[in-house]
């Protein structure tokens, strides 16, 4: 029997579509994570799924989501005997989750999928629409090839010599990228390569703008970008396909994660009541809070640990001198150990500020301390006085 019915809706903004279908389905999210969250119903029998993955809004794909591995395969068989191209993944990591699937397009252009989830993931993945079927790429075959004319390099990946050039490597991984959407890709480097510099687009920029002008890329014979290997997304709008590159990460549950971080490193525990409030309201996970807690907590000790490991590094030279005055002495030597105990002396460092001894500086931080509280005052009272009037905390 089939399991339920699959939806996939892409969002914009993943907090406000969460209140919406919750209020809709009168039930809150089984996953909840910071771009996706998915409700698997009863009434209707439903696994309705929302993500930020997508740059444009709207429903993503449908699917079938069944039980047994016979089941995904009789699924995908009424697939192939409605004469449609089937796509198979197995293994697949999407969603935050793992399975096997079955992928095929109606002649509307919708997109189905039949799965199988073998198990959970910690990560989205990047096992989406196969680019076979992808709407925006159905196109891409047709597509004028993105032509590539680089300047003299000794290799175009830009992980070959001494050092990584994260320009170049950036570069190559989206020329990948645009091949897995089934865009045609030309590379050519001037250094092995002069001959295909004769284009005659390319022939008319060099001589107009010298070798300043390459890398230069091209979408047929329309130049897109010249001296300036171009992003992910300008490369998706020459060669006519969608970028999954969002224009942002930064939601409302990033907001509150951040903001936790900043409460545990001001020390601030009204600040991180609030925040942590908000977070759980927004769906955010425990386990995300507590990623973003070990995370300003590690950000917080790191001057403490440069500053225990320069004193056990001073303190560790003493050791060395004194151990070395103590080798002298035994020896035999009295001009030895009489210098190596100057040594020593000499390296114990002057009273601190101008004089006064470490006891004394001792003495009167403990009766600063016993006398007031964090800033000269009592710790709630500081609180107090430095909380903005309507303000989390």
């Amino acid at each position: 029997m089939l399991k339920r019915l699959h939806i996939h809706v892409a969002v914009k903004d993943l907090a406000d579509s969460m209140r919406f279908y919750s209020t809709l389905f009168a039930a809150e999210p089984s996953v909840v994570k910071p771009d996706y969250a998915k409700w698997e119903l009863e009434d209707p029998r439903v696994n309705f799924a929302i993500s930020t993955h997508r740059a444009k809004a709207g429903v993503d794909h449908l699917g079938i989501q069944v039980e047994s591995a016979e089941e995904l395969q009789t699924v995908a068989s009424r697939l192939r005997n409605a004469g449609r191209f089937v796509v198979q993944q197995n293994g697949a990591t999407c969603c935050y989750a793992r399975g096997d699937k079955e992928w095929a397009k109606d002649s509307q252009g919708v997109i189905w999928e039949t799965f199988l989830t073998t198990s959970a993931s910690v990560v989205f993945g990047e096992d989406a629409i196969p680019a076979q079927l992808n709407l925006a790429r159905t196109a891409a075959c047709s597509a004028p090839a993105i032509a590539v004319f680089d300047p003299p390099l000794c290799c175009s990946t830009g992980v070959c010599g001494p050092s990584v050039d994260p320009a170049l490597a950036r570069f190559a991984a989206d020329l990948d990228w645009l091949r897995q959407q089934g865009v045609r890709v030309e590379r050519h480097n001037l250094a092995q390569e002069p001959r295909s510099f004769a284009n005659p687009t390319v022939k008319k920029a060099i001589e107009k703008g010298g070798n300043g002008c390459l890398p230069l890329v091209l979408a047929g014979e329309t130049i897109v970008s010249s001296g300036i290997y171009p992003d992910r997304d300008a490369l998706a709008r020459a060669a006519g396909v969608e970028s999954t590159t969002p224009k942002t990460i930064f939601s409302e549950a990033v907001a509150e994660l951040v903001a936790i971080g900043a409460a545990v490193a001001a020390n601030c525990e009204p600040c991180f009541k609030f925040h942590f409030d908000r977070a759980r309201k927004l769906g955010v996970s425990r386990e995300d809070m507590e990623q973003a807690v070990a995370t300003a907590q590690a950000v917080k000790e790191t001057p403490a640990r440069a500053i225990l490991a320069l004193a056990d590094r001073l303190l560790s030279a003493r050791k060395v001198s004194q151990a070395r005055a103590t080798e002298a002495a035994c020896c035999g030597s009295a001009e030895k150990a009489s210098a190596a105990s100057e040594a020593t002396s000499s390296a114990t460092p002057a009273p601190c500020c101008g004089g006064q001894s470490e006891r004394a500086g001792e003495s009167e931080i403990d009766a600063t301390a016993k006398g007031s509280g964090c800033c000269g005052g009592e710790p709630s009272a500081v609180i107090e006085a430095v909380k903005p009037a309507g303000k989390c905390c």
